[in-house]
């Protein structure tokens, strides 16, 4: 599943409308908290505030993978600090933010941090990750951005269609 998410990705494929169901924000992130292979202690940093659910229509392996690579990011440039993830939701807005205490971004690097080929800092990366977030929510019909400052915290923040 996951290669086939990433290949579609590569490729720019669309999501195909009828794979999109309704799912539980909640639902989908514990999952992907119980699923995600954390290093030790890793699990611990993570602060998940999870009481205002939403439903979406989404495909739930795709937005897994989402959150997994926004907690693999946000752990690797994490400081001791707590990372929260939080679910907000009324009546115009879905949100789900993924924010870390780290070095933060560069303003000028804000909007091509999603471009493909792009890392900032991380000489493991290979810039795909963030560019596959920004594609897998726009085939959703929903948003990724990014909010930082510097030596403060990065904080990505996911709109989902309503």
């Amino acid at each position: 599943m996951v290669i086939n998410l990433i290949l579609r990705n590569i490729r720019e494929e669309p999501v195909d409308p009828s794979s999109l169901v309704m799912l539980d924000i909640k639902s989908v992130t514990e999952r992907a908290l119980a699923e995600h292979v954390f290093q030790p202690g890793e699990r611990d940093k993570i602060a998940a505030d999870l009481d205002d659910s939403f439903e979406f229509k989404g495909e739930e392996g795709l937005v897994i993978f989402i959150i997994f690579n926004l907690l693999r990011n946000a752990l690797f440039y994490a400081t001791n600090a707590t990372l929260p993830i939080t679910i907000t939701a009324d009546a115009a807005h879905r949100i789900l933010t993924v924010k870390n205490h780290g070095p933060g971004v560069p303003k000028d690097k804000l909007e091509t941090i999603f471009d493909i080929f792009v890392t900032a800092g991380n000489k493991q990366g290979i810039g795909l990750g963030l560019a596959f977030c920004r594609r897998g929510m726009t085939n959703m019909g929903g948003s990724i951005h990014c909010n930082s400052e510097l030596n403060q915290y990065t904080e990505f923040v996911l709109k989902f269609a309503t």
